[in-house]
């Protein structure tokens, strides 16, 4: 499953702080789609759950992108200033020019991008809504896709759940970022082993992808909580 948006505007504004709300918006929507004439199978009801959970798992995949993206700008323009430019290429829609392309971006209202050595480019300080979604995709997309996979599928019924999760989160950071092994080689070992600070790393991202997920004073969150305090 590629998670990809469409177009920019179907990528929601979020912030650090944004939390998801109950799931009664989306049993609404899952109830609507029962047919009232006649009665579902396993098979059936099995596959409607499945097209439900990847539903929610894009949606955790974009809110964890965007807050991705946030942090790392809040991050450069701390040390860079506000006004600095960091041009990424951006993939090039197959069939289309980069000039093509650089076009049809712009009359979706995207801005600061050029071609430049035959090559699209976006300057990615700028919020995450206005970054082209290919590119975005590409910077931290694809990492947060498996985050919330992971987060969608584990059924967190203790504290030690919240360890094993944190340790998928781990295991997938690991997987995205192995051309820094060879620099950073403490990094590259089982989150048993990695010291406090480190796991802390990994349970901070876990706690953005959990406060997206459930709502404020779910018993998740306090599970999550005593993880936390007992991480060591």
């Amino acid at each position: 499953m590629k998670i990809i948006p469409g177009s920019h505007t179907s990528v929601p504004d979020t912030t650090l702080n944004e939390q998801k709300g109950g799931e009664k918006s989306d049993t609404t929507a899952y109830s609507r789609q029962l047919p009232q004439d006649k009665t579902l199978d396993k098979r059936q009801l099995s596959d409607m759950k499945v097209s439900l959970a990847e539903t929610k798992a894009v949606d955790l995949a974009t809110k964890l992108t965007n807050n991705m993206h946030e942090a790392w700008r809040k991050g450069y323009i701390a040390d860079n200033g506000r006004e600095a430019e960091r041009f990424k290429e951006v993939p090039v829609a197959e069939g289309k020019t980069a000039e093509e392309y650089l076009n049809e971006l712009k009359g979706q209202g995207l801005e600061k991008l050029k071609v430049e050595d035959g090559k699209l480019k976006q300057d990615i300080n700028q919020p995450a809504e206005k970054i082209v979604p290919s590119l975005a995709y590409k910077l931290n997309g694809a990492l947060a896709e498996e985050y919330a996979v992971a987060v969608e599928k584990k059924e967190i019924t203790g504290v030690a759940s919240i360890n094993s999760l944190a340790s998928r989160f781990h295991e997938i950071w690991m997987e995205h970022n192995s051309w820094q092994k060879g620099e950073k080689p403490e990094l590259f070992r089982d989150y048993e082993k990695l010291p406090k600070n480190e796991k802390i790393k990994d349970l901070e991202q876990l706690k953005i992808a959990l406060n997206f997920q459930y709502p404020e004073n779910d018993p998740v969150l306090q599970l999550f909580e005593e993880a936390y305090r007992s991480t060591n």
